[in-house]
């Protein structure tokens, strides 16, 4: 799961402050204000992460940095280049960077160019739990570690108490960015500064086993096809068990040297299962889908060979999973596909079943039975084909990455709402929420739920969040806070502050920043332009 992003000289983006994700996540806002840049980001900066390997044990950081691809076998991202990807108005020695945390670690990767080769010129990585931090500098060749060399109550103590000032800090400034009363801005400003002077004696009191030590790069791959992050501190392990050598025992650099090496390896004896293995799994376990904005079409025949046409390749993928009647993703298509949906909100009642038909490996009929008849579903509207597809898409989702055994999938949708109603814009809402219950709910160990981010322009989607939410009855701002599976973000031609989270509250409704021109206020609009010119009209 992605907790929060922040990135600088990306695409549109010069500065994208941090931005803090929940479970389902909406992007509105204008044509071209960066919505498909900051869902782009994600999958780039995982994609590198993931796919960044070694295919021989050998020291890959001789002469050469690791490189950064700006394509994507999972999606055509349609960037290419560091030229293409970075921000015209930043300065190119700063290079792009990509920060994120994800369950307890955060990433930061500062990316660079040298002629037509991009290049990873540093990566740091952050762990709240064990309160340490590492930087891998290719640039200079060195490694930087700053942490505590002992899981104490005073460094638990100190670490907690650091977050708490950290959020409060946070939280203040955004009450502070409300305030129309400019005494009360003036107020949360003095808190401000209190809350970091407070911050700033906690820094000064860290734990005595905190400590800071410099080793050079020249590490070896350990295991080929592992991912490049879990064999640079693999490496480093090695590194810290290794024995000093090329100075002489009673010199000075031998002492620190040693010392150096002392206190990595007990970092490592303390932390290997918190921050190593867990780093490990967490790269090892992103499952990323992405579902684009497609033409629906109304076909007869779904060839599996054609490799450009969305529909017929969602059906192949599907059929390859072999979902049959009595398994957990076939009860979801058929709860949306029927009438029964999920509480009081109806199903899309498009049949009451369907049939995939194999012909010869090579292509599939679609059918569908509803009320005693069949049907192609090339008789079918485009909305309905639209959700046919949908519920197919994610039900394959799900059953790949449940088989996988790893984190729920992060999934991108672009526009689901095209070709639909209303109505069934709406009931989208409920499809993604029921979808990532029940994926929780069918798994041994539901730590890791599914994490959506969807690119939408419907209204009528964002409006039924606000209905979810007053109908969730949160008893309090806290336990909305703490519970709301959704977020909503705003998008707009802003350099200074190119997207904001809408607020809450506990009555649903979005208090505090407002939508931009051209969105909610709409319908709104027309009305009144048309009861304006029906008055001139009248008074003719």
């Amino acid at each position: 799961m992605i907790d929060n992003i922040e990135l600088k000289n990306f695409r549109k983006f010069k500065h994208l402050p941090e931005l803090n994700f929940s479970d389902i996540n909406l992007f509105v806002g204008g044509n071209n204000a960066g919505k498909s840049t900051l869902a782009k980001a994600i999958i780039l900066v995982l994609d590198n992460l993931m796919n960044m390997k070694s295919t021989t044990p050998t020291n890959i950081f001789a002469g050469m940095h690791p490189s950064f691809d700006f394509s994507s076998d999972l999606h055509d991202l349609h960037i290419g280049s560091f030229d293409k990807a970075f921000c015209k108005y930043g300065k190119k020695e700063e290079g792009i960077v990509f920060k994120f945390l994800s369950n307890g670690t955060s990433y930061e990767i500062h990316v660079n160019q040298i002629g037509d080769r991009s290049f990873i010129s540093e990566l740091i990585l952050r762990g709240e739990v064990c309160n340490t931090e590492i930087t891998f500098n290719f640039e200079k060749g060195e490694i930087t570690i700053n942490a505590d060399s002992e899981e104490d109550s005073t460094s638990k103590s100190l670490a907690e108490q650091k977050k708490s000032l950290e959020m409060r800090i946070a939280a203040t400034k955004a009450a502070q960015t409300l305030e129309t009363n400019l005494e009360n801005a003036a107020k949360r400003q003095e808190e401000i500064v209190v809350l970091q002077s407070e911050l700033s004696k906690l820094e000064k009191n860290r734990s005595a086993d905190h400590f800071s030590i410099r080793v050079p790069l020249t590490l070896h791959i350990s295991r080929a096809n592992q991912p490049l992050v879990a064999n640079l501190l693999e490496s480093l392990r090695k590194y810290a068990d290794s024995p000093v050598t090329g100075v002489k025992k009673s010199s000075k650099a031998y002492s620190e040297q040693k010392a150096n090496k002392d206190l990595l390896k007990k970092w490592f004896d303390d932390y290997s299962e918190t921050f190593l293995d867990g780093l490990d799994e967490d790269i090892r376990g992103f499952d990323i889908a992405y579902v684009p904005a497609h033409a629906a079409s109304q076909k007869m025949v779904f060839s599996a060979k054609d490799t450009s046409d969305y529909l017929s390749q969602t059906i192949h993928e599907f059929y390859k999973e072999r979902i049959v009647e009595g398994d957990a993703e076939y009860s979801f298509i058929m709860r949306w596909l029927g009438k029964e949906g999920v509480g009081e909100t109806t199903g899309f009642d498009i049949a009451d079943s369907f049939k995939i038909n194999n012909i010869e490996e090579e292509a599939y009929t679609f059918n569908v039975y509803k009320d005693g008849e069949t049907y192609p579903l090339a008789s079918m509207g485009m909305g309905s084909v639209q959700v046919v597809i949908l519920l197919l898409k994610l039900a394959t989702i799900w059953r790949r990455s449940r088989l996988k055994d790893a984190y729920g999938p992060l999934i991108f949708l672009e526009e689901p709402e095209q070709n639909l109603h209303p109505n069934w814009q709406s009931k989208l809402l409920d499809v993604f929420l029921d979808f990532n219950k029940s994926f929780d709910a069918s798994l041994a160990d539901p730590d890791f739920p599914p994490q959506m981010f969807i690119e939408t322009h419907s209204e009528y989607l964002v409006r039924r969040s606000e209905v979810l939410v007053a109908e969730s009855q949160y008893a309090s701002e806290e336990i909305l806070d703490t519970n709301c599976p959704f977020m909503v973000f705003f998008f707009q031609d802003d350099d200074e502050e190119p997207v904001y989270e809408m607020q809450y509250s506990l009555t649903g409704r979005f208090e505090g920043r407002k939508f931009g021109q051209g969105f909610y206020d709409e319908a709104g609009r027309l009305a009144l332009t048309l009861s304006k010119l029906e008055r001139r009209r009248n008074s003719l």
